[in-house]
């Protein structure tokens, strides 16, 4: 499932620009661009992204 920026920000509880930040600092998973200005990341890598954080224990909120 692929999901927006603000979804990302969400579940990472950030902003959208601190998620853009992390991203260009490959501090987080690259999204996929799915046309010239629009890109979406993968669900899957950002869950495991946060799950393999150290002291990952705070739940992951669910955006469906």
């Amino acid at each position: 499932m692929l999901i927006t920026i603000e979804e990302v920000a969400e579940m990472l509880r950030l902003t959208t620009r601190a998620v853009r930040m992390a991203w260009y600092d490959n501090k987080i998973p690259a999204p996929i661009r799915i046309g010239r200005r629009s890109i979406r990341w993968k669900r899957e890598e950002v869950v495991s992204h946060i799950a393999n954080q150290p002291g990952a224990t705070r739940p992951i909120k669910e955006t469906v």
